[in-house]
């Protein structure tokens, strides 16, 4: 059974580099990879996910069904969003986690690759993708954006490695079928989508 902590660590490596980021109370560099508060937080008029903080985007805030209260804060203006913290993000990601029933996969790996996935492609794709990887592999389940019990024993009794092969090359298809369909895409195909699509656990 798949562990949330190792998963939401490698999501949040992939959304946050706060190093150089400044802390809006004192002004300084966090100095740290993740922040303590607005971890991540970007908003760039190319961004179609909108504002983001910890990786929670405007569209998985919609998607999520998420309010301003469930981010303790009063608003989801930019100022907001900067005052949410690394333990409230972390709450909202272990929702995520559960209502796609991530810790039923075996391999951790597997369900880490899948959770980061879903974070940055819409469940639907993610999911595809999945299917897609499994079926590589001789699974021959239907490919439906549907992480239902056969999607997830097909991925169960495929090898994790051979999995993540798969599902790192079949995300990049995807990343770069957008970017073709949307050529406003391709900055964030060459400058992020294709290190995420490679990035597999450790």
């Amino acid at each position: 059974m798949a562990d949330f902590s190792p998963a939401l660590a490698f999501l949040l490596l992939n959304e946050c580099d706060d190093r150089a980021v400044l802390n809006p109370k004192t002004g300084q560099p966090w100095g740290k990879r993740i922040a303590d508060v607005g971890g991540g937080f970007s908003h760039r008029a190319d961004d179609k996910g909108g504002g983001t903080v910890y990786g929670l985007s405007t569209v998985i805030r919609f998607r999520e069904g998420f309010v301003p209260a469930d981010f303790k804060i009063t608003s989801f203006a930019d100022a907001d969003l900067l005052e949410t913290t690394l333990e409230t993000a972390t709450v909202l990601w272990k929702r995520i986690w559960d209502r796609y029933g991530l810790a039923r996969l075996n391999s951790q790996d597997c369900a880490t690759k899948l959770f980061d996935a879903l974070a940055n492609m819409s469940p639907y794709w993610a999911v595809i993708c999945a299917q897609k990887a499994a079926n590589a592999y001789g699974a021959e389940i239907e490919v439906d954006g549907d992480l239902g019990p056969k999607t997830v024993t097909a991925i169960n009794k495929t090898d994790s490695q051979y999995w993540l092969r798969a599902m790192c090359l079949i995300q990049l298809d995807r990343y770069m079928e957008i970017a073709a369909l949307d050529p406003t895409q391709r900055w964030n195909l060459d400058h992020l989508w294709r290190a995420r699509a490679a990035a597999c656990p450790k």
